[in-house]
């Protein structure tokens, strides 16, 4: 869309229509948006202002810095205030820290957990200290976010906290785990993974399945051949395209030129479409 077209579209246009625009220009980023997408954080619809900032982070432009920490002063909604931090640790660096840490000590736990994840973005390990005593939050989220930050600032007992986290009854709180595991992605995260597999929930299984189709290597292969025996339908065939991915990734199968389906390459045709593969293949 041309840029005169956007801006009068987003000026002019219904709520709907410029969720609509902010949705577009979220999964398709173009610069060009970029000085419209700063003018709409003083929406007054502050969900206009939430989906604004998350376009802005999509486009990956460092000068949205400034324009975000002006309007950040005056935010009241607490997912905006959640997605701007998110946003200044993407695109900023150590000499915002002083604005995000106080949000630390936030009364809305989705802003503090964003601001741990923020510092973490940044990369600066001076404030470790800062981050322990949030292994002891109450809310599963921060706790989760600083044993990941701690853990990448090079604190390997961090890991010990998710770990015993991952053993707790509750499955929401497993699969906040699971997810900061595979955001780790190290041959530790990827043992610890295969070992939770088959004693896990289908829907955490899936999760988990996907992980490894995403981050495994030659360690995850045999835990997901043992998934393609599961008696859930689901857990199998997403244990069948995990080990797709990872035979992709080792070089022992290969995209079909005329679909792009994965196939071994000893094979001679496409089992998708039945495209004759490149010799060699």
């Amino acid at each position: 869309m041309e840029r005169e077209k956007f801006d009068k579209n987003l000026s002019k246009g219904t709520q709907q229509e410029k969720y609509q625009l902010l949705y577009e220009a979220t999964n398709n980023p173009r610069q060009e948006y970029f000085a419209t997408l700063i003018k709409m954080l003083s929406e007054t619809d502050e969900w206009l202002r939430l989906n604004a900032v998350l376009a802005i982070t999509a486009l990956e432009n460092s000068q949205a810095v400034i324009p975000l920490l002006e309007t950040l002063k005056n935010e009241k909604n607490e997912y905006v205030i959640a997605a701007m931090l998110k946003a200044l640790g993407k695109l900023g660096n150590k000499k915002l820290l002083p604005f995000i840490i106080p949000f630390f000590h936030d009364n809305d736990n989705r802003v503090v957990a964003n601001a741990i994840e923020a510092v973490e973005l940044i990369g600066d390990k001076s404030v470790s200290e800062k981050l322990k005593p949030f292994l002891h939050h109450d809310e599963v989220r921060v706790r989760v976010n600083a044993a990941k930050a701690l853990w990448k600032f090079g604190h390997t007992e961090a890991m010990d906290e998710l770990i015993t986290m991952l053993a707790s009854k509750e499955t929401w709180i497993r699969d906040s785990v699971v997810y900061a595991l595979g955001q780790i992605n190290t041959p530790q995260t990827r043992k610890v993974l295969c070992e939770q597999l088959p004693g896990e929930v289908e829907a955490l299984k899936l999760k988990i399945i996907e992980v490894l189709g995403r981050i495994g290597d030659e360690q995850a292969v045999p835990c997901l051949r043992e998934c393609l025996k599961d008696k859930s339908l689901r857990v199998a065939e997403s244990a069948q395209w995990a080990l797709a991915g990872i035979n992709l990734r080792r070089g022992e199968s290969h995209n079909c030129p005329r679909c792009s389906a994965i196939n071994r390459n000893n094979n001679h045709f496409c089992g998708n479409c039945g495209a004759t593969l490149p010799l060699g293949k």
